[in-house]
């Protein structure tokens, strides 16, 4: 389960490595399946919107 407050530390230090581990879970934070290796990169607004636009 992730807290607003600490998103923003967790944004600044992937920025340093972005290779992260995710997992998904339910509601209350208990993971639903094994924890995932990916990449991720930061997105301008305009672009997200596009990449949004361009799949509907």
């Amino acid at each position: 389960m992730c807290d607003r407050a600490s998103i923003p530390g967790k944004v600044k230090r992937s920025r340093n490595n972005p290779q992260i581990t995710i997992v998904p879970s339910d509601r209350v934070g208990q993971p639903l399946s094994d924890w995932v290796i990916v990449q991720w990169e930061v997105v301008e607004a305009e672009v997200e919107t596009q990449v949004v636009k361009d799949l509907f």
